[in-house]
């Protein structure tokens, strides 16, 4: 004590300590280290306390004063330091196996600092410190320790502990050791577990812990699937690979990806941060489904076959893809449809609908139809736009509804026309329908080999067969009659009914006779049929004669009126002059003529005209055959005339009159037939 210059120092196995205690080894604190030094009367007292000492710290101590005035350092004794626990700790906590059911083996190893004696055991502990393996065997090395390892079958995650136990009822435990077992939720495939495969090319990565750079990945797929692979630098604690999918196919859809990571056997390594000792294996990553984006159907919902013009229909497209399309799009390709309203809605996770209104506008069968095109905007992975597309072929109609019209051939005489649809074929059929008769008219459907009572419009032609429908013939009723004969005066002195006329061939004298109610020998009474037997009664007023000057002739007129109305041309003819006889005017007063005196009389005044023609009020399209039967019945009255006369020329010679005379015309009227 009696130099009061010094320094004291310690050193281990001839390495300095610190000025503050600690102790390093390779850069590397081996224990933490606090110095003490006191002094007491002539002594001087260094102390070096030590703690969380490793087993590095083994070795030789000793304790170094320096004087200022002696040479050289004064040196303590040398002292053995001995380190006592579990050896490897904290170094092997972390013991980590690949895959399940793997066999890793857990060291543990108690430094006693003396040799052991029997009774001494080390145990493997679980993380609730049961027993799980015991080892009484006694391994022995240079320092004095006792070590076992323990051979676990990797199942799950745990924590496990070492256990040194002597007697009497001394035990240690060690520190935790974590078990960390890879399985398929660490080695994982993104996209998953569906891979949308979007524009060209679409990447997929198995992400896994990264252990060392000999861990290797395979890719298990489908042989018809084109790929490639490159792996991406790892992040320290996960390893990429990256599968490339090439060329989009539909035969790739609902095939599996899968990778596999190989890891190597008894990697020492750092994982996390720590210290590990890996027990190798493969794990393999969940299944990744493939699906390819598409528009996977486009429509025209309910029956797309019986899209009418001025029709409303309904589209709906459908796109299969992981996110929501950016947009829809359905264009046709002749513009025959008009967008009316649509919307976009999410149908399933990945199941997106667009729904959308449409007006048919126009027709297109005859150009055999045209193309519906659904299109939608998808992003890719690469964040490319792309277009997906998909067609259909439709036919619009035309709608015999509203665009086709149709009449009545003819003159329509109030004809109804009504209209009735097929619901399958969609075929509209027209037809006709006459008025209700009435007492002055009857009506009945004209049909022809062209025209008939109904016709049909297709939706194929837009039109109807035939063009036309028929018309209704409307019947008219007779109700009143005229007729009349006209004669030629046989001499140029000889006048009837004219202003000059006098005494029986004047105008008022020939009415008279002629309107008379009970003649004797003129007039109407004597010789039309219906005033014969009484069905029909003249019409004075409109009964009479008049004189042309420019053809000096004559018409003896009259007309009647049926009591009831008639409507064939028989009936009707029973008001007209019968084709044998003559309105007589002449000698209404004589009946009591001879013979020979009225044939002289009848031939002065013979009727040159007979008025047994059809009159038509109004012509329509069957005149022509109307004007044949009026042709082909003049033709026969005319032959029955002239075979009359011819009788009574050849009965009149029989007679001794040697006078003849001649029918020049016969004109007749039938029944008026509207049409």
């Amino acid at each position: 004590k009696q130099w009061y210059q010094r320094r004291v120092r310690g050193t281990v196995n001839n390495t300095n300590l610190l000025s503050n205690g600690d102790f390093y080894k390779n850069k590397e604190r081996v224990f933490e280290g606090t110095t003490e030094v006191n002094s007491a009367a002539s002594f001087i007292y260094a102390t070096l306390r030590i703690r969380n000492a490793s087993f590095d710290a083994f070795g030789s101590v000793r304790c170094h004063i320096q004087y200022t005035s002696i040479a050289g350092d004064v040196k303590s004794p040398s002292a053995t330091l001995r380190v006592v626990g579990f050896r490897f700790e904290p170094a092997w906590r972390h013991i980590v196996s690949a895959v399940p059911d793997n066999d890793v083996i857990f060291e543990c190893e108690y430094r006693t600092g003396h040799w052991p004696t029997s009774g001494e055991t080390l145990e493997l502990l679980d993380s609730n410190y049961q027993t799980v393996l015991t080892n009484s065997q006694s391994f022995y090395d240079e320092w004095n320790g006792k070590r076992a390892n323990f051979t676990v079958t990797a199942v799950n995650d745990d924590t496990f502990f070492c256990r040194y136990n002597t007697t009497p009822d001394i035990s240690v435990v060690s520190g935790r050791m974590e078990l960390e077992v890879f399985t398929s939720t660490e080695v994982t495939l993104r996209p998953s577990p569906e891979v949308w495969m979007v524009g060209p090319t679409t990447p997929v990565t198995c992400q896994y812990p990264y252990i060392s750079g000999f861990t290797r990945v395979n890719w298990m797929k489908p042989d018809n699937m084109s790929l490639r692979v490159r792996v991406r630098p790892n992040d320290g604690r996960y390893g990429r690979s990256v599968l490339t999918l090439n060329s989009p196919n539909l035969s790739y859809d609902g095939n599996n990806v899968t990778c596999t990571v190989i890891y190597p056997d008894d990697t020492v390594t750092r994982y996390r941060g720590h210290p590990v000792r890996f027990f190798g294996g493969q794990v393999a990553s969940s299944n990744a489904t493939v699906r390819i984006a598409r528009i996977a159907g486009v429509g025209i919902i309910g029956n797309s076959t019986n899209l009418l013009v001025e029709y409303h229909a309904r589209v709906i497209c459908t796109v299969l893809n992981g996110v929501r399309p950016n947009w829809f799009k359905v264009t046709w390709s002749d513009g025959s449809m008009s967008e009316i309203n649509s919307t976009s809605q999410d149908v399933s996770g990945d199941q997106f609908m667009y729904d959308g209104y449409y007006k048919v506008e126009r027709a297109n069968v005859a150009t055999k139809g045209g193309i519906m095109t659904c299109s939608a905007g998808l992003s890719s992975s690469e964040g490319e736009e792309v277009i997906v597309k998909r067609q259909t072929r439709f036919t619009s109609y035309y709608n015999c509804y509203t665009q086709a019209q149709i009449g009545v051939y003819g003159k329509d005489h109030g004809v109804t026309i009504s209209y009735s649809r097929d619901p399958y074929s969609m075929e509209v059929e027209a037809s006709v329908s006459c008025p209700s008769d009435t007492d002055d008219a009857h009506y009945t459907i004209l049909e022809t080999n062209t025209y008939k009572r109904t016709a049909k419009c297709s939706k194929e032609t837009g039109r109807y067969e035939p063009r036309k429908l028929a018309t209704c013939a409307k019947i008219t009723s007779y109700k009143v009659v005229e007729d009349y004969q006209t004669f030629p005066m046989p001499d140029s002195s000889t006048t009837v009914c004219a202003p000059t006329s006098t005494g029986a061939l004047s105008k008022d004298s020939v009415e008279e006779y002629l309107r008379a109610d009970k003649p004797s020998v003129c007039g109407p009474r004597l010789i039309v049929p219906c005033l014969k037997n009484g069905k029909c009664s003249l019409l004075k007023n409109e009964t009479g004669c008049e004189w042309d000057e420019n053809t000096r002739k004559v018409k003896i007129f009259y007309k009647i009126e049926f009591e009831t109305p008639v409507w064939s041309v028989t009936e009707r003819r029973t008001g007209e002059v019968p084709p044998s006889a003559v309105l007589r005017f002449w000698d209404c007063d004589k009946p009591a003529l001879v013979k020979s005196q009225a044939l002289s009389k009848i031939a002065l005044f013979t009727p040159d005209k007979r008025t047994d023609e059809a009159e038509t009020s109004e012509p329509g399209y069957t005149a022509f055959v109307w004007v044949a039967a009026a042709i082909v019945g003049g033709l026969i009255a005319t032959a029955t005339i002239m075979l009359t006369i011819r009788y009574r020329i050849r009965q009149q010679q029989r007679q001794g009159s040697d006078m003849s005379f001649t029918v020049v015309n016969t004109v007749f009227k039938n029944a008026v037939t509207e049409q």
